[in-house]
């Protein structure tokens, strides 16, 4: 439905985005997901028209929007601080847009209630904006973007001035809303957690480029770059040398001495290569010291953090004193404690192999 085309964008010396390219199927929910400055709000508004493209394209099935000025697109935008026009009631905030159009009043007052109604808002329509909460404004900003009919909703950080409470119950409202009405999102936002719980397919961006493009899952799982693994959860990082390599897995053997065999997924290495390690923290497998016979590694819990569903612990390695490891445990947490010398050890499958960086 749309697609970027190796798209650089440029200001005098800085290069906000350099050859960027993606596409976006029809109905999905797709999120640009990066640290503050990464480019992914310039994108949007690249795609919206709120800005120019240095070079490369902006097609939307299959024609280009590229020169097209934003009132000619066919999206609409919704932004971080929602741009309601604080003078002017719900009622009239919505239909701003339909007015312009000149869209006939009977027409326009029907589309304003349906909109009124999708984001659970009927009956608010002579409310001024003023005295509406955060999670009212934001849904009215969503009503006002809705009722235009857009084939695309930009969304740039809309929730991210809400408290966490509000911003989780709007969150699960945006993606049941989302699949309701079978609209494409773009959505744009830093919070990792977000992205992963409301995407389809999430775009990882860095410094004006996109590493890598896939599902949640597949981002957490199977990420191509040791950014991406750091940026989308808790990481545990280890080095190794590529011993042996065949279609399916690759021998590596790591700091101390011993040999794993590692699934093969995206990333091929060579024998001889250096490479990163990755395990997630829920990977580990934990014992007690003197059960872990076969473990990787060994040593003592110093700090315990609890975070609701999940415990993170930290255990100082044994064989190198300046090394932490973090698991986790959703179960029989109570099981360890401060000063508890544990055995660390993992399916081999779970270790993702990453380009040494």
């Amino acid at each position: 439905m749309l697609s970027i085309e190796k798209v650089t964008k440029k200001y005098e010396e800085m290069t906000a985005l350099e050859q960027v390219s993606l596409v976006v199927q029809e109905g999905e929910f797709f999120s640009l997901l990066g640290p503050s400055g990464c480019g992914k709000s310039t994108l949007l508004r690249l795609i919206a028209g709120l800005d120019t493209v240095s070079e490369g394209e902006v097609k939307f099935n299959g024609e280009s929007v590229t020169h097209l000025p934003p009132e000619t697109r066919p999206f609409n935008t919704v932004f971080q601080n929602y741009a309601l026009f604080p003078h002017l009631n719900v009622y009239e905030n919505i239909s701003f847009g339909l007015k312009l159009k000149k869209v006939p009043s009977d027409e326009m007052e029907a589309r304003v209630r349906h909109s009124l109604e999708k984001v659970q808002l009927s009956g608010y329509e002579d409310r001024l904006i003023d005295t509406l909460s955060g999670g009212q404004k934001q849904r009215v900003a969503l009503a006002r973007a809705l009722v235009n009919r857009p084939k695309i909703l930009l969304l740039d950080e809309p929730l991210s001035a809400l408290d966490l409470k509000l911003r989780k119950q709007m969150q699960t409202d945006l993606r049941s809303l989302q699949q309701q009405l079978h609209h494409t999102f773009i959505f744009v936002t830093h919070d990792q957690e977000e992205a992963m719980a409301l995407s389809d397919r999430i775009a990882v961006m860095d410094h004006g480029k996109i590493l890598q493009i896939g599902t949640p899952q597949e981002v957490y799982d199977h990420p191509t770059h040791r950014f991406v693994a750091e940026f989308v959860g808790h990481a545990n990082f280890f080095s190794g040398t590529v011993k042996e390599v065949s279609p399916e897995q690759a021998k590596i053997e790591f700091g101390s001495g011993e040999i794993i065999h590692s699934k093969i997924r995206r990333f091929l290495p060579e024998v001889g290569q250096q490479v990163d390690l990755l395990v997630r923290p829920e990977k580990w497998k934990v014992f007690p010291l003197e059960e872990g016979a076969h473990s990787w590694f060994e040593g003592t819990i110093v700090q315990r953090t609890y975070r609701g569903a999940f415990e993170y612990f930290s255990v100082q390695q044994i064989q190198d004193k300046n090394r932490m490891i973090d698991f986790s445990l959703s179960s029989h947490a109570s099981r360890w404690s401060i000063g508890d010398r544990v055995a660390l050890t993992c399916v081999p499958e779970d270790v993702v192999i990453l380009p040494h960086e």
